[in-house]
């Protein structure tokens, strides 16, 4: 027996959930199995899932199919881990994720570098919690011990800096180890010049600019003293990644072609999230369990091969929930295990995610604060007033709004405002289907 089955799907969830349930209507009404209905759905979900991984634009009907796969989890187990259990995984070791093929881009830009003694400057660019210190970290295992080995000078940007006459006097001081009368780029050039080969690590410089007419002058002075100096000294320089996103689509406001390479942090894929994750539980004396989330429709007879597909369809959901951000997948691991029904075992469940439908209850500014927070990796007020050419008192109801809600965090004394860690993937998407952010 032959049949034709034709529809058009609009680009949604709901579309794709509809599709396989029509499927399986179909095949039923023809007198089919349960067993073969599922068979031929797994075919056309896979199906699906080789059409997406060839197109990143379809990334939602992965997102759909994953969800498809996952039962219902209105009955899951409710009772949590216990405190010191939930805390003991919640912990998070910067050691256990892999930076290897980061720091060997690095390592040859270096070794580039020592042959050819020009454009000594390398970007790494990450969103906050992507790996970033941690690549720095290795910087010493790169440059070597030996006793030719060039000295190594790490300095943090921890405050905002944007007149570019404080930029360069910070940056004179921080490397040459005292106060310095810092004219112009020309002086701090002169100044570096006389110090010793080095490799300087410079982490957060994206805190010397600001989305603002004049904002982009320290950042220019700085990169223009650099690259002058960059044949005698090789200059590592982290960005949040979204700044850097930001610098790169506006074209010469900033040039960027003063870096020999860039050195991008990339998402955790689903099987590097599960392999991490699972190893990483139990190490703390626990394993997860799937049973909770496999469909039995989907696979028919088969609980093996229904568990293995309900633990893949989580960790795709994982990684496009937390953007393969390792700190916000951790937290939402631990977020999704409950306790299970023997000693020594935790349920998985399916995670919340922060629906980015609330983020308009902060008022009709919301939007353009939250994408310059996230463009800036965090400002203070009296900033944000200068980016969105808005009242301070505007930008403060937005950004109190917004923290009421739990999207924002804020300092002490609420001046600097942040995006909470957790909401940062579901900001980023928002933001990015209205069209508020360029593409990292």
């Amino acid at each position: 027996m032959s049949w034709v089955m034709q529809r058009r799907i609009v680009a949604h969830e709901g579309a794709v959930r509809d599709l396989l349930a029509a499927l399986r209507a179909r095949l039923r009404a023809l007198g089919e199995t349960e067993e073969t209905c599922g068979t031929v759905e797994i075919v056309i979900a896979e199906a699906l899932n080789n059409i997406v991984e060839r197109r990143s634009g379809l990334a939602w009907v992965s997102t759909a199919l994953a969800r498809q796969s996952l039962k219902n989890t209105d009955d899951a187990p409710t009772q949590p881990l216990s405190n010191n259990v939930r805390a003991r995984i919640a912990r998070f070791d910067p050691a256990d994720v892999s930076t290897d093929a980061e720091t060997a881009l690095l390592a040859e830009a270096f070794e580039d570098w020592k042959h050819e003694r020009r454009r000594g400057m390398v970007a790494v660019t990450g969103q906050r919690g992507s790996g970033k210190s941690r690549l720095i970290r290795r910087v010493p295992e790169i440059v070597g011990t030996a006793d030719d080995s060039l000295p190594i000078h790490q300095v943090r940007l921890d405050r905002d800096i944007f007149n570019p006459a404080d930029a360069l006097a910070w940056l004179v001081t921080a490397l040459a180890g005292r106060s310095e009368s810092v004219e112009d780029s020309d002086t701090a050039i002169t100044l570096l010049d006389r110090l010793p080969p080095t490799v300087f690590v410079i982490d957060d410089l994206h805190r010397c600019f600001l989305r603002a007419v004049g904002g982009y002058r320290g950042l220019r002075e700085i990169l223009t003293t650099m690259h002058a100096v960059s044949d005698r000294h090789f200059w590592i320089c982290s960005f949040h990644g979204d700044n850097w996103a930001y610098l790169e689509g506006i074209g010469g406001a900033v040039n960027l072609g003063v870096f020999r390479s860039r050195v991008a942090m990339q998402p955790l894929a689903p099987s590097t999230l599960r392999d991490w994750l699972e190893a990483h539980t139990r190490k703390a004396g626990i394993e997860p369990t799937y049973d909770d989330l496999a469909a039995e429709g989907w696979i028919g007879s088969d609980p093996d091969r229904a568990r293995e597909r309900a633990r893949n369809a989580y960790f795709r959901l994982l990684a496009e929930a937390t953007r393969g951000n390792p700190r916000v997948a951790l937290e939402t691991w631990s977020q999704s295990l409950r306790k299970g029904d023997q000693e020594g075992q935790a349920a998985v469940v399916l995670f919340d995610q922060p629906d980015s439908e609330i983020l308009a209850q902060g008022g009709k500014h919301a939007l353009f604060v939250l994408a310059a927070l996230v463009v800036h990796d965090g400002l203070e007020v009296r900033d944000l007033v200068r980016v969105l050419n808005l009242p301070e008192a505007t930008c403060r109801s937005a950004c109190r709004r917004l923290e009421g809600l739990g999207v924002l965090v804020s300092d002490s004394a609420d001046q600097h405002y942040d995006i909470h860690l957790s909401w940062a993937p579901a900001v980023h998407r928002h933001l990015r289907r209205k069209h508020l952010l360029h593409r990292e």
